[in-house]
Parts: structure tokens; sequence; C-alpha cells
């Protein structure tokens, strides 16, 4: 993160497009590091809802606005406008668009691993995925350009 700073702030007055490739290297970094502080945040909580609560509270800026809004419509709209030309802007972001984040959390919370530690049902009717499935499928979801 110092390396990005340093190549946003002072690098860029001086290398300005040279250094472009470096910035965008490292904000994938950044956006995969953003995946994992969200599991993280997963793990203390413990309840998927409230994750996700968290996140779009921080979104949006406002716990009072939260309440008003519906989460399914809100990450629709969020979702259509991550799906077109806008997309590309996340390039030059540290974060994920928030879709992303709340899909990417969402799958985390149906491996092995999340369903054990909370002891949540794996069976027919609550199947969960392998860590390598995990990380393929949100490998897929947070990739900016489709395959």
């Amino acid at each position: 993160m110092t390396t990005l700073y340093f190549l946003k702030r002072a690098a860029n007055m001086f290398l300005r497009w040279s250094v472009k490739p470096a910035v965008m290297a490292l904000n994938a970094w950044a956006r995969r590091a953003e995946i994992t502080c969200d599991r993280t945040g997963l793990l203390c909580t413990r309840d998927l809802d409230a994750s996700i609560g968290c996140l779009v509270k921080l979104a949006i800026g406002s716990r009072k606005l939260y309440s008003d809004i519906n989460l399914d419509e809100y990450l629709a709209q969020l979702e259509e406008v991550s799906r077109g030309p806008g997309r590309f802007d996340e390039l030059m972001h540290t974060h994920p668009y928030l879709p992303k984040r709340v899909a990417a959390l969402r799958v985390f919370a149906r491996t092995h691993y999340y369903r054990g530690l909370v002891g949540a049902p794996v069976d027919a009717v609550h199947p969960a995925i392998s860590k390598e499935e995990c990380d393929a499928q949100v490998a897929d979801i947070i990739s900016i350009i489709k395959r």
C-alpha cells in the first residue's frame, strides 16, 4: 500500500503515464485484499446479513438511509453499472464495486470452512463448496474483463 501511495502521489507528478501499469497492478492487489478483509469481517461476526449490511452502510454513508433501502434492488442497480463501460473505472480503484464484494462474501459463506465454523448444516439441501471452488468463483466475480 505504501508503494501504491507513492506511485499515485509523488511519482505520478513526474512520471505520469509510465507508472500507470504498476498502479493498475497494485490496485488489483488492493481489491483482492479488500475481499480478504470482507471475509475476515464475516468470520468475526459469523452473520452474513450483518456483514453485508455493514458493507452497504459504508457504501451509502448513512445508517439512517440504510433502513429505507431495498438491498436487492440497490445491488441490482449497481450490478448493471459495473457491467457497462464504466467497469473499466474500477481499474483505478483500490476497492471492488459493492455488488462484487457482496457476491464474493456470499460465495465464501458457502464454503466448508465457514459452514463448519458457524455450525451451519452441510447436506444435499445446504451443499458446501471447497476453498478452490470458492477462489475460482470469486476470481470470476471480481474480474473486470470477463473471458
